[in-house]
């Protein structure tokens, strides 16, 4: 389409053309005045448009009062054609009305209407399936006499009597003489413990509670009783085979704490010493000849009880170093070097070095 104040791209001031006429006006028959509004309501405001819509019907007239909720029908027998006047507030609209169906065959839903199965979407929804805690402490569960905790706490006997003679009062100390029995009968409640003793100071209950759950309960709770002044505490296993395992190894650690496992016993010391432990030892100029388990077994034990070596060990990533750990006793002083003499007079000299040693 080309362009009339600007042809072929040149400016409009050398085209030498005057502009075009402006349109023609409207034709006045057209105008709205000449055409009336459908209804009486139309010629109203426009604040009153708004606040009410009007439908014109040749018959009955239903009308909402805003000071009243309820809608009066003066015929609801008869269903009201689509030219139905209704006047309605949309304040009203939204409130909620309240209908007197006399007259009307009220049909119960079907049970795949979303009246019956969404409870949400009916105003007579019931509460009942639902239960909310309440933050009122008079209703707690503790109070009902028929409650879990009072039929657990009823099972627990917590009453005490005298089982000896009466111990004259006004003596200096008082002396009871109790059957073996009873020790017996308390030894056998707790024999499920085991004694820990830490070499040092213990670590944080939490840090102990988190690694003996995570080692000995496999994340279930275990029973632990600390105590900080002799750096000990009694765990209570109740598994048997676990309980054989960790007295087996002895020595465990929580972090860097090291600390040992003892069975629980009363006659036991308050913090029994460490007599025996494995220890890695560091064995120098082994003969080639020797450094295979067997003979390895055999050089270890002239330290001690031998138990296990390294893939540093068996895959000779060292000529010279070989690397076992053995079960020492403590009590007497850690070998230094060990003496090999053959049967053909020669004789080699094993150095031992200890990483670690307790304190």
């Amino acid at each position: 389409m080309s362009n009339q104040w600007f042809p072929n791209g040149r400016p409009s001031a050398a085209c030498g053309r005057p502009p075009p006429a402006p349109p023609d006006q409207p034709d006045p028959a057209l105008l709205p005045i000449n055409f009336p509004p459908l209804s009486p309501t139309a010629q109203g405001s426009h604040a009153e448009r708004r606040q009410s819509t009007t439908i014109s019907t040749p018959s009955n007239v239903v009308m909402l009062d805003q000071s009243d909720n309820t809608v009066q029908d003066q015929n609801p027998s008869v269903v009201l054609p689509e030219e139905t006047t209704q006047t309605l507030d949309k304040s009203e609209v939204r409130s909620r009305a309240t209908v007197h169906n006399k007259g009307f065959t009220v049909h119960n839903p079907k049970n795949t209407s979303p009246l019956s199965t969404n409870k949400a979407s009916s105003g007579n929804a019931s509460l009942g399936n639902f239960h909310f805690r309440s933050s009122n402490k008079s209703t707690d569960s503790t109070t009902t006499p028929n409650s879990k905790d009072n039929r657990l706490r009823s099972k627990v006997d917590r009453s005490l009597r005298r089982e000896g003679p009466l111990v004259v009062p006004g003596s200096v100390r008082p002396s009871v003489l109790i059957p073996e029995e009873v020790y017996a009968r308390g030894a056998e409640l707790h024999k499920e413990f085991m004694s820990c003793f830490f070499c040092g100071r213990a670590p944080p209950y939490k840090q102990i509670q988190s690694v003996i759950n995570h080692m000995w309960g496999k994340g279930k709770h275990i029973e632990i009783h600390t105590s900080l002044l002799s750096n000990s505490m009694i765990v209570r296993v109740p598994n048997d085979f676990i309980r054989e395992k960790i007295l087996e190894k002895k020595i465990w650690y929580i972090g860097d704490s090291m600390f040992h496992v003892h069975a629980w016993g009363s006659s036991q010391a308050a913090s029994p010493s460490l007599t025996a432990m494995p220890l890695w030892a560091h064995l120098r100029n082994v003969p080639l000849d020797l450094r295979s388990l067997k003979g390895l077994g055999w050089v270890a034990g002239a330290l001690g009880n031998p138990k296990e070596t390294d893939d540093f060990t068996i895959n000779l990533v060292s000529l010279v170093l070989s690397h076992v750990k053995v079960e020492m006793d403590l009590t007497l002083p850690l070998p230094r070097t060990i003496e090999l003499p053959r049967a053909n007079g020669g004789m080699a000299i094993v150095e031992v070095d200890y990483p670690w040693v307790p304190s």
